[in-house]
């Protein structure tokens, strides 16, 4: 046993209480302004919530190097490791950095070069907590992002027995932990691209014949009431063709040719550079 051994899964339930008391502040902060107008307070949403989570992290960790999630479960930031200009980071991190979102999604939503900035921030930032999340799995140490840009330890002030760790609910809420953060990862992903990656590479080492890359337009396709789409292998929907005698849906071929210009048929492996719609009659 050791005081400093910390479960991976309390430090998990340290960051949802945290969150679940900033919750019940707003809560609270919505019930004392329910009697005014209608819309009164909601052009100054993000400054209201920079302003209450500056609060809690003025009175939980600048004050006392723990959060109030951590308090509840017994754990503290290991006062070597958080000085005073990490505690400045942190709160950059964890309370500017989510105001500068909020009033930047809610400011410029017509500005295209700022919504596309947001995107990209928000991107990074997802993928990097997705790979933390992974490293924190094998090692238990620093859950966030930051904790481990910072170098933050937590530890533990009652001693608590690495048998715990052992236990099936906490295999379980690790596994949705990381099952959830994956499922934010994952449209993120291109899985168009992904997908014909693989394809093409399995085709190169498995074929043995060479593809012909052909710009020649063949004869418009036939449509009948068994033509199927030849990505998704359903009733074509708006059908489109890129040359050869294969149906696609529109979705179907547009997604393909925007992940990869080269795109091939998976019946016939021709590629074609125009996209056209299939003649009625």
């Amino acid at each position: 046993m050791s005081s400093n051994y910390v479960p991976r899964v309390t430090q998990l339930d340290a960051q949802q209480l945290d969150e679940e008391v900033v919750e019940i502040f707003k809560a609270q902060l919505l019930e004392t302004t329910k009697y005014l107008s209608p819309g009164l307070l909601t052009p100054i949403t993000p400054e209201l919530e920079l302003l209450l989570r500056s609060i809690i992290f003025k009175y939980s960790i600048f004050k006392s190097s723990k959060t109030f999630g951590q308090q509840m479960l017994s754990l503290k930031y290991d006062d070597k490791f958080l000085s005073r200009s990490k505690m400045y980071w942190l709160y950059g991190y964890t309370v500017v950095l989510k105001y500068m979102k909020d009033r930047l999604f809610i400011s410029y939503t017509t500005n295209k070069r700022a919504q596309n900035f947001l995107i990209v921030l928000e991107r990074f930032q997802v993928i990097g907590d997705f790979f933390n999340m992974i490293r924190f799995l094998q090692t238990g140490k620093k859950p966030t992002l930051i904790e481990y840009l910072l170098n933050l330890e937590i530890i533990s002030m009652i001693k608590i027995s690495n048998q715990y760790t052992d236990l099936s609910w906490t295999r379980e809420l690790l596994w949705h932990s990381f099952i959830e953060l994956f499922g934010v990862a994952a449209p993120l992903l291109n899985t168009q691209f992904v997908r014909r990656l693989i394809k093409d590479r399995s085709f190169n080492i498995f074929s043995r014949k060479k593809t012909v890359f052909s710009s020649f337009v063949n004869s418009n396709p036939i449509m009948t009431k068994k033509t199927k789409c030849a990505e998704c292998r359903d009733n074509p929907i708006l059908p489109h063709y890129m040359g050869c005698e294969h149906v696609f849906c529109h979705f179907c071929l547009q997604s393909n040719k925007i992940a990869n210009p080269k795109y091939r048929c998976p019946l016939c492996e021709y590629t074609g550079t125009t996209v056209m719609r299939v003649p009625c009659g």
